[in-house]
């Protein structure tokens, strides 16, 4: 079982998903729509290619 990082399983979906998205928007701006790969999402977001 994965760990979580929040009181609820909930709560850790939504922080991931909050990191995701914030990770998105800066590759985004820096680097245009073709930096937005959900391999660079999610390194960029510090999780595992599968949380994306």
């Amino acid at each position: 079982m994965p760990k979580i990082s929040a009181p609820t399983v909930a709560e850790h979906r939504v922080r991931q998903r909050g990191a995701l998205l914030r990770a998105a928007i800066e590759l985004l701006v820096d680097g245009g729509v073709s930096a937005v790969t959900p391999a660079a999402v999610s390194a960029a977001a510090g999780l595992a290619r599968p949380s994306f």
